[in-house]
């Protein structure tokens, strides 16, 4: 005879829980062997398990032979179930397949409707009794259960898998979160949260929010009972007792009657760093605006008073040249002192992004620069030495140079014009990494401590006393511009003994 079946792969799930893919392999096992386990204690040579879907129903289980391409038709055995949930079938189109026996009983689903039919067959006529019916019955349930239970691990699994991505999506957000109680004591939080009190893996649930708030607590508990706060700033105090910089963002949740509490926690300590680098800054505008206006009026009023002379008055031609000499000059130092305050003006706003830092050749920007000075009549004072293999220096050129310049400037004006001045050029280990240093070396006047300890205020001049010109911002501008290139300076001078200038730049590292 023909056995009925459907090819294999062509089950499909019948409601919900299944309904979006393949029976799990346990399941299927499970339901092949209560298929079995029906026809064997009716001692029936056949049954099979159809789930009932969309497109009508499809063969899930088979015992009894190896399904071929047809079974009796699941709808057929379906639509004629009795009151008592069985019915027994015996139509002439079964007949047809060679199956002279059908007795088929409804699978329930969760919701009450049908999710499949179970039917025992026989190539003979038979009967089935009351006991029969009731046994066929019970498998019924038995696959009812199994299916119940499937559809709840699938939404179980599904569950778990949107607990686990709304769990990655609360650690990874770049604030600290807790909820808390409608007390305080937090319940959960995120492990950004747990960072940044320096606590361990849920070290922070169980204890009171009060008691991470270093500073007024009760700012934070007038929030709670309010609901709902933006922007609240104060202490935080971590685990181990150290504090910081704090923002909270508070919101009443309402759930089943109970009240929970969202706590953002954002550490504000990088914005307060900013904020004291801009208050600095502008307290730094200020005096140095002062400064400046104090430094501009001196050029400008010989500018003005020898000018007027001029005006005024009929000189020799000595005398007039004399004049116009000393006009020059102060003319000559308001532009430099003009130029200067520009250039620290711009350097002093931060725009590192102005800055062409690209690896450079050390011994030649050095070079470059000393070439540069050939207009002081000095550079052959100079003795340059400078390492052989040097790794390259990330440096912007031309603002490198006029930091080079500015010391060896400096170097030039404050020792005897006889006095020879060093450079040395070489690689060196600092700040954690490789460096390359320029150390220039005189045997100028010096400095005393003081002095050094001012050495880089703007408008400061160390020996005002002396007859050399200069504006006071050399220096300044030259330690803008190393730390805008993550440098360091080291000055090391005692007056009379000369000074050494110790610059250290990152060096580029050599490519593997």
């Amino acid at each position: 005879m023909s056995e009925p079946s459907l090819p294999h792969g062509q089950a499909t799930p019948s409601y919900d829980a299944l309904a979006n893919g393949a029976v799990e392999t346990g399941v299927e096992e499970s339901l092949a062997r209560i298929t079995r386990l029906a026809a064997q204690a009716l001692g029936m040579p056949m049954a099979w398990f159809a789930l009932a879907g969309a497109g009508g129903h499809r063969l899930q289980s088979c015992f009894g032979g190896t399904p071929s391409a047809a079974f009796p038709p699941a709808g057929l055995v379906a639509d004629a179930i009795g009151p008592d949930g069985v019915t027994v079938v015996m139509p002439a189109v079964l007949d047809a397949l060679g199956v002279r026996f059908c007795a088929g009983v409804s699978v329930p689903g969760p919701d009450g409707k049908r999710a499949g039919t179970l039917c025992v067959l026989d190539a003979e006529p038979r009967a089935l009794d009351d006991s029969g019916r009731a046994m066929l019955a019970d498998f019924a349930v038995l696959l009812e259960r199994e299916l119940a239970a499937a559809a709840l691990r699938r939404q179980a699994a599904r569950q778990q898998d949107k607990e686990t991505a709304a769990r990655a999506l609360f650690d990874h957000l770049p604030e600290g979160v807790m909820m808390l109680d409608e007390s305080g004591v937090i319940l959960a939080c995120n492990a950004v949260a747990e960072t940044m009190y320096a606590a361990t893996r849920h070290g922070l649930v169980g204890r009171n929010s009060n008691d991470f708030v270093g500073e007024d607590p009760a700012r934070l508990r007038a929030s709670l009972e309010a609901g709902k706060t933006d922007q609240l700033q104060a202490i935080a105090r971590r685990v181990d007792g150290s504090v910081f910089p704090a923002e909270f963002s508070i919101k009443l949740l309402q759930t089943s009657g109970t009240y929970r509490y969202s706590l953002a926690v954002r550490d504000i300590s990088a914005r307060r760093a900013e904020e004291r680098k801009a208050q600095a800054a502008e307290a730094r505008r200020r005096k140095y605006f002062v400064t400046a206006t104090h430094e501009l009026r001196t050029p400008m009023a010989s500018v003005l008073g020898f000018s007027e002379l001029l005006l005024k008055h009929d000189f020799e031609r000595d005398e007039r040249i004399d004049i116009i000499g000393v006009i020059h000059r102060q003319a000559t130092r308001l532009v430099k002192l003009i130029n200067e305050m520009l250039d620290l003006a711009r350097i002093d706003s931060g725009c590192k992004e102005e800055f062409d830092l690209r690896p450079q050749d050390a011994g030649a920007l050095l070079q470059q620069t000393v070439t540069g000075l050939d207009g002081l009549h000095a550079s052959s004072r100079i003795r340059m030495t400078v390492a052989p293999a040097l790794p390259q220096v990330r440096a912007d050129s031309v603002k490198l140079q006029q930091a080079l310049t500015n010391i060896l400037s400096n170097a030039i004006k404050y020792s005897a014009a006889d006095s020879a001045i060093q450079v040395d050029v070489f690689e060196t280990e600092a700040a954690g990494g490789p460096m390359i240093g320029f150390r220039v070396t005189d045997q100028g006047i010096g400095m005393t401590a003081e002095q050094q300890a001012r050495i880089f205020e703007p408008f400061y001049r160390a020996h005002s006393d002396q007859d050399t010109a200069g504006t006071g911002l050399g220096m300044t501008i030259f330690k803008e511009i190393v730390d805008l290139h993550g440098g360091v300076v080291r000055i090391d001078s005692r007056p009379g003994a000369g000074t050494e200038v110790l610059l250290l730049l990152p060096a580029v590292a050599a490519a593997h």
